[in-house]
């Protein structure tokens, strides 16, 4: 009797440690669980903390969103174009900016697996801060 709750109890916690995993395979790019984000040291001004492997800055990120919405307004946006800008907006944390640019993905694209994702995790992000993303921030 023993063996047996024993052997419920250990597939019950690797269902749970799966499923997560399968959970975080599933997110789309750019989009990390919240201990994966907190786990970025980033400098007072907002920036990554230097450090080998660093990804680009929040400015140098900035400067090259402003080019890609400079591309977009001057020809009909690709599908990547707007998945690229979403998840820029929402790596700068400009959340309404991010809900306009995976809506403007959905009309190329509606069935596409990583927009209906990223505008799924933004609605969830709506949902823990009690407002609709695309509100003053």
């Amino acid at each position: 009797m023993q063996m047996t709750h024993l052997l419920v109890g250990a597939l019950a916690l690797a269902s749970v440690a799966a499923s997560t995993g399968v959970a975080i395979l599933l997110l789309p790019p750019g989009i990390q669980p919240p201990e994966v984000d907190a786990a970025h040291a980033t400098t007072s001004d907002g920036n990554a903390a230097a450090r080998p492997g660093a990804g680009p800055s929040k400015a140098e990120i900035a400067e090259r969103v402003a080019r890609l919405e400079q591309r977009l307004k001057a020809e009909e946006g690709k599908l990547d174009d707007w998945k690229m800008l979403g998840r820029s907006y929402v790596t700068l944390g400009r959340y309404g900016e991010a809900v306009s640019a995976w809506v403007q993905a959905a009309t190329v694209a509606p069935n596409d697996p990583e927009v209906r994702g990223a505008l799924a995790r933004l609605q969830e992000i709506a949902d823990q801060r009690g407002r609709h993303p695309t509100s003053s921030q």
